[in-house]
């Protein structure tokens, strides 16, 4: 993430389903300790027209399945990873059946001398370390009746990177992070066509960031401890061609926060802060896939959404989407329509409202952070070029009011969330994807997004800053990147397993607030590995990678009135 993948006019752009079920957690390294990918079997990756059974955050949702013992068979993993800058990662993994039960354990202790993006080129104190554990169980009661368990938990310690100047004088702010996360799943087929989905689940997150020992630079003490607790039950039909889905999701949610800033200046540039905030959410939709002529596929839905913490947000949201099949060009023409409810990001949001109710300044007190609405709007064209090999364009609209963005308060490294009355986003994309072709052994994906992004004043919600917009005025934020370009390509060999590829990224640079659009980069990562000894059950398996090959040092603008470019 960090502003490097086409977010589509939104900070918070991605949002996790795990086992079906979200959160509204941001999952940068910055927020939470976050997940191993090593856990997961699938991730499905959406963007665009999304069907009602998703909600919460719209500039991509990964919907990702976690492994399980029963695919594992009784076998299992040791990695260790080495690298420049004290990146090591040891983790292990294990899974197997036992009758109708079916467990999956996951370990992982990991360091890294770079942790978050520095500041400058260099990095002065940015040492990080964590670890991560999963278990999973999945039960099969009967034909009918299956049930899965997963248990996660993770922590960080890392520490918050300076400037020169300030590691001259001493700085040395840390920050703890900490995760627990069950997810309880049930699974019963009424018959061919009726199946229920329901889970219960829960999590605790704990964020401590301590305050730096020298007598000079500004000063933050800020804590932070979210519990979320939920139920989500889906219903899905299968009836005479459509394909019915509805269901709720209801969640209650608790949030403590504290702050104390001391800039070793000003004493009444931020109020100290220390409270709790109880609210939940509750959502309802339904939606149905059907065809009703040849060659034409229709998705229609609906969605409420009722959110509340230090505010109250409701709306419904119809989506529909409709996409036909050429099948003598082997062509797919589609179009779409959301409308989109955002709850406020959760990470220090009542911080945030408190600021925008009590500031010293009474140009910043512009009230609690609020919810995102969007309308959006998208077409898009699919044509088959040869056997496995693919392309797709895009193009969408989408406008919206009390938009996100994360606005830093001072060097706390503290982000809190900010709401600007309207926002307006377009963009087109290509993508070429080759699928494994089999006789070459070659894969890969060539993408290309050309997006704009302008927020428009005023300020209305959450942490405004020194200068509040008039209404009217319009910024371009932090994250916009007007041409972004990926490409990957992978090839694959039976001798020893073999294997190589390569990444390239390329980015025409993010804008400072006020100042210039930074400029371009290109990066390129490259990768080899290779089975070097098998004699089953064993093997061993060497990976070399070089990342950002060329040692391109390029800069990224962040959201950050003291620190603004990294």
């Amino acid at each position: 993430h960090d502003n490097f993948i086409n977010v589509r006019g939104n900070e918070f752009s991605l949002h996790e389903f795990v086992n079906g079920v979200s959160f509204l957690d941001n999952m940068q390294p910055q927020f939470s300790p976050g997940v191993s990918p090593q856990i997961f079997e699938t991730v499905d990756l959406m963007t665009g027209g999304f069907t009602p059974e998703y909600g919460n955050r719209f500039g991509g949702v990964l919907d990702i399945t976690t492994r399980t013992g029963a695919e594992l068979g009784g076998h299992g993993d040791v990695n260790f990873r080495g690298a420049t800058l004290n990146n090591y990662d040891l983790n292990a993994d294990y899974g197997g059946q036992a009758g109708r039960l079916g467990y999956f354990f996951f370990v992982d202790g990991f360091t890294s001398g770079r942790y978050l993006d520095p500041p400058e080129p260099k990095e002065l104190f940015d040492f990080g370390k964590g670890s991560r554990a999963t278990a999973q169980f999945d039960w099969k009661g009967s034909d009918k009746d299956s049930f899965r368990l997963l248990l996660m938990g993770s922590g960080t310690n890392f520490e918050q990177p300076n400037i020169t100047e300030d590691q001259e004088a001493g700085r040395n702010a840390r920050r703890h992070l900490r995760q627990a996360t069950a997810i309880l799943g049930w699974t019963h087929v009424f018959s061919p066509e009726t199946l229920l989905n329901t889970s219960v689940y829960e999590r605790t997150s704990g964020d401590h960031v301590l305050p730096t020992t020298d007598p000079v630079t500004p000063l933050s003490d800020a804590s932070r401890a979210g519990f979320a607790v939920g139920i989500k039950s889906d219903l899905t039909h299968a009836w005479r061609g459509h394909l019915f889905k509805a269901g709720v999701d209801l969640v209650k949610l608790r949030e403590g926060e504290s702050f104390f800033f001391d800039s070793r200046g000003d004493p009444d540039v931020f109020p100290a802060f220390q409270g709790w905030g109880k609210g939940g959410q509750a959502s309802l939709y339904a939606q149905d896939h059907f065809s009703p002529v040849r060659d034409l596929t229709v998705d229609v839905g609906l969605r409420y959404d009722y959110f509340d913490l230090v505010d109250t947000g409701v709306q419904v949201s119809p989506r529909v989407g409709v996409a036909y099949h050429i099948v003598k060009t082997k062509s797919v023409i589609h179009a779409a329509y959301n409308r989109l409810f955002s709850p406020p990001p959760i990470e220090y949001s009542l911080l945030a409202s408190f600021i925008g109710n009590n500031a010293a300044d009474p140009d910043q007190r512009v009230g609690n952070v609020r919810p995102y609405t969007q309308h959006y709007y998208e077409v898009g064209w699919s044509q088959e070029l040869y056997p496995q090999v693919s392309m797709e364009v895009n193009a969408y609209v989408h406008t919206g009011r009390n938009s996100f963005e994360n606005h830093e308060i001072s060097i706390s490294r503290i982000f809190a969330p900010i709401n600007f009355d309207s926002a307006r986003s377009r963009g087109v994309e290509f993508v070429l994807n080759v699928r494994q072709l089999e006789r070459l052994g070659i894969s890969g994906r060539l993408q290309y997004a050309a997006a704009k992004t302008y927020f428009i004043g005023p300020i209305t919600g959450g942490f405004a800053g020194d200068e509040p917009l008039t209404a009217g005025e319009e910024i371009i934020p932090a994250f916009d990147q007007t041409h972004t370009g990926t490409a990957q390509l992978f090839y694959h060999n039976n001798w020893r397993g073999f294997w190589a590829g390569s990444a390239l990224r390329y980015g025409s640079g993010t804008i400072v607030e006020n100042g210039p659009r930074l400029p371009q980069h290109l990066t390129a990562d490259l990768a080899v590995g290779l089975t070097v000894w098998k004699a089953e059950p064993r093997s061993m398996v060497l990976e070399f990678d070089i990342t950002n090959a060329g040692n391109n040092i390029y800069q990224i603008a962040k959201e950050s009135e003291e620190i603004p470019i990294q």
